[in-house]
């Protein structure tokens, strides 16, 4: 059975290289998806803080906070459409949300301080998760001007 520590540390790999945090930080062309713009800086700024709090945690636990390099060939991300990398990122967050469950159903009532920040995750996680299953609204059309 994983340690609290082991388990932390394989949710930290996850949240470190979530899909959101290359597309967030490539800007995508948003085109009829701009409405995303916002929650996905705002999706951005919540990984970067949930990482700062599992470091902290394992910290606190007496661990060491394992990072694992991340896989830059995200980088060329940011020439993709939104509407193209949607469904990815909508994935991506799903395993995230997935990732949170199982590290809190593997931690069970041992380590109740790492127990409720997970919940705090999972709820921002599902939020996320919601948001990027809005379907798009359609940018309005200028109304054709007649001579």
């Amino acid at each position: 059975m994983p340690t609290a520590i082991e388990i932390l540390n394989r949710l930290l790999r996850t949240k470190n290289s979530s899909l959101i945090r290359f597309v967030a930080e490539s800007a995508p062309h948003l085109g009829s998806a701009g409405h995303l713009r916002r929650p996905l800086r705002e999706m951005l700024e919540t990984n970067r803080r949930q990482v700062a709090e599992l470091v902290t945690l394992i910290d606190n636990l007496g661990g060491e906070p394992d990072f694992r390099p991340i896989n830059r060939d995200e980088q060329y991300l940011g020439y993709l459409t939104i509407i193209y990398l949607l469904p990815k990122l909508r994935a991506a967050k799903g395993q995230e949300v997935a990732a949170v469950e199982s590290a809190l159903a593997q931690l069970g009532l041992t380590e109740p301080a790492a127990a409720a920040l997970l919940q705090s995750h999972l709820a921002a996680d599902r939020a996320d998760l919601e948001v990027l299953n809005r379907p798009a609204t359609p940018a309005p059309r200028p109304a054709a001007s007649v001579p």
